[in-house]
């Protein structure tokens, strides 16, 4: 079976690919430029309760990349993953076509939350309180929402069908 993408899921592709390549430069870049010491975690007045080697900068960029590209060939095997409906002929199609434009759409949202991470341990000092306790809550929601989103279209998918 054979997926065509639209033209916005072509932008969101090659939007997270021009993030994923920033995020990595930028990661790298920092890692050269950064204190041997970083902040690794907040605590929920926004407060650094936690310092990290500056090698997690390295890992956040690596971990960004494996997800990545593990998304990227797990979109050339739909038929493995797992379904709120069962498949079948009928629907197998469709199905398919909705969580690879589902897995689209989670490439892009990662790639954004890890470039947010670097950015966040490195700049530390020039991150306003705002940024610190909204944005993270809000790029994890938006995920959370794409993700019910798509449960909900296969769910409606199969009713369509029936």
């Amino acid at each position: 079976m054979k997926y065509t993408s639209t033209k916005s899921e072509e932008l969101m592709k090659n939007m997270a690919i021009i993030i994923l390549a920033f995020t990595t430069v930028y990661g790298l870049y920092m890692y050269t430029m950064s204190p041997d010491t970083l902040p690794s975690h907040f605590n929920l007045e926004g407060e650094v309760d936690s310092y990290s080697s500056k090698t997690v900068v390295l890992l956040i960029v690596g971990i960004n990349l494996l997800l990545y590209f593990l998304l990227s060939y797990a979109a050339t095997k739909p038929k493995y993953f797992n379904y709120p409906v069962k498949i079948n002929e009928k629907n197998a199609q469709i199905q398919y076509d909705n969580i690879i434009q589902l897995q689209v759409r989670i490439k892009l949202i990662i790639t954004i939350i890890f470039l947010f991470l670097i950015w966040l341990m490195v700049d530390y000092e020039r991150v306003t309180q705002m940024q610190l306790e909204k944005l993270p809550f809000v790029m994890i929601l938006i995920l959370l929402i794409t993700i019910t989103y798509y449960i909900w279209k296969a769910f409606d998918i199969e009713r369509r069908l029936k």
